[in-house]
């Protein structure tokens, strides 16, 4: 029998171009939820690129919003699926006053909308009754939620989602853990530790998100506004993520953006730590970007990053103080709020670190470093540095990684950490599993590409896309795509050998 496969296509078309291949080289088919703005929905209509068995669009989710939400279908649903409604809800950063500048939605708003959607993806689940559903690392709680559905219902989900190295990538079905794949070897890596790490430089990659962002070519950015303004009409009820949008609003917000952006980068460039002839020993925190998934997902619990560093301030053993790096990409949206730096600035052992410094300079001299999930983590291992976690990652299975259970356990995680020996074998084991278990994919190169072409950036993530242009797009990508869709079929058979075993 063919598999039924349910994909869910948004973003930067890498799921549509995996579909064209899987349909063209394995016995399958194909299912969508079309998750893309108004002007892109016509290419999906009318397309015959992929041919889909059916295709369902997410905006229609949307349409007929009751005005009060159904308390008791929603609490059937928790019951039924595992699912916690509230921390879906809290899980989005539309849904949060402090992100979304343009709307404040209140609680029968936010459960409205969600009722509606777990009809529309529970209905298009039971309907297809898929074998398998595919999707890119999920963001929204829109994009989450059918795949908790899934998963409730033993359907296997294939998350293809970046690992904390560059330029690699896994599938899996929680991107924060290993599959545990069959007849997979995973020896030790026989690559030189300094060399992978060369290679997949996660901090050279992140820079690559400047082109994504637009940020590094002012021209294709101001254009992209340009026809934003000119000739894109917003339609509040086509999307939650719109609502409250208004091109002065607009206009407004890019106007003190870029007023804050110059005063914060003027304060950042007087108070923060640019040189390292410090007389104390040191720990090292990393600010994550902000709102950013792992915050809102993978570190539920442990987003507060101000109540974190004051916590890590307060168990700190008295000859250290704490570093604390703003993250570089925090520039794109006009960094933090200075309140923000200025209360770090007032805790005694607490010091600031400029965003240009590597953390390679940071993480070397450091004695330790404690992060609630960023790439540092990783990196502290092959410069043979201890580390504290305050969420699960790919990495915080090695010896070296101490996960946080609760914030008491500091004081105590940080002596114990600080006498920690990192040994290199448990690393090369690491990296041997990373070796076997990921795959290479420039994900940043791909969608950076894709947004230049289709001017597919800005207050809203739209644009025409003409058949032909994406014709062109796809046949310059044949080899990653196709690629990629043989990734993803070695996965399909990992889970049809591992039912078979079962």
């Amino acid at each position: 029998m063919k598999k039924k496969i349910l994909i869910y296509l948004d973003g930067w078309f890498t799921h549509f171009g995996i579909s064209e291949f899987l349909q063209k080289k394995y016995d399958c088919e194909l299912f969508g939820i079309v998750d893309f703005g108004k002007k892109s929905l016509d290419f999906f209509k009318n397309q015959d690129i992929v041919k889909f068995n059916n295709l369902w669009y997410y905006n229609t989710s949307l349409e007929n919003l009751p005005k009060s939400p159904d308390i008791e279908y929603l609490s059937s649903f928790e019951e039924r699926y595992g699912i916690d409604i509230w921390k879906l809800a809290y899980e989005d950063r539309k849904f949060y006053h402090r992100y979304n500048e343009f709307y404040k939605f209140n609680g029968d708003e936010i459960l409205s909308i969600i009722e509606n959607e777990c009809k529309f993806f529970e209905s298009i689940i039971n309907e297809t009754k898929p074998d398998f559903y595919l999707t890119f690392y999920t963001q929204g709680h829109n994009h989450h939620l059918p795949s908790e559905i899934c998963k409730s219902k033993n359907i296997p989900v294939l998350m293809m989602s970046p690992v904390k190295f560059g330029y690699r990538m896994m599938i899996s079905e929680d991107p924060c853990h290993f599959d545990a794949d069959l007849n997979v070897d995973t020896n030790p890596s026989q690559i030189p530790l300094d060399s992978f790490l060369k290679k997949h430089d996660n901090y050279e990659q992140t820079n690559q998100l400047k082109d994504v962002s637009f940020e590094s070519k002012k021209f294709e950015r101001y254009n992209a506004l340009l026809n934003f303004f000119l000739k894109y009409k917003i339609n509040q009820n086509f999307h939650f993520s719109y609502y409250g949008m208004t091109k002065l609003k607009i206009i407004k917000s890019k106007i003190k953006r870029n007023y804050l952006r110059n005063k914060r980068t003027s304060f950042i460039e007087k108070n923060f730590k640019k040189d390292f002839d410090d007389e104390y020993p040191y720990i090292y925190f990393p600010l994550h970007y902000e709102p950013e998934r792992v915050l809102f997902r993978d570190a539920y619990f442990y987003a507060d990053q101000l109540a974190i560093i004051t916590n890590i301030a307060k168990s700190l053993p008295i000859e250290y103080k704490l570093y604390v790096k703003e993250h570089p990409m925090m520039k794109t949206i006009g960094w933090r709020d200075l309140s923000f730096y200025k209360f770090l600035m007032k805790l005694p052992n607490v010091e600031l670190v400029h965003p240009s410094i590597p953390p390679e300079k940071i993480i070397k001299n450091s004695s330790m470093v404690i992060t609630i999930a960023s790439t540092a983590g990783q990196e502290a291992a092959f410069y043979k540095k201890p580390t504290i976690a305050f969420a699960d990652e790919l990495y915080t299975t090695l010896p070296s990684v101490q996960r946080i259970g609760s914030m008491e356990e500091l004081p105590s995680k940080i002596r114990n950490g600080l006498s920690t020996t990192v040994f290199e074998k448990d690393l090369e084991n690491f990296i041997g599993k990373i070796d076997k278990k990921t795959f290479e994919f420039d994900i940043h190169a791909f969608t950076s590409d894709f947004a230049y072409r289709f001017g597919f950036k800005g207050p809203i993530m739209d644009s025409n896309l003409p058949k032909d242009e994406i014709r062109k797009f796809l046949d310059d990508h044949k080899q990653t795509l196709e690629h990629l869709a043989d990734e993803h079929w070695k996965k399909i058979n990992f889970f049809k050998t591992k039912q078979n075993v079962v």
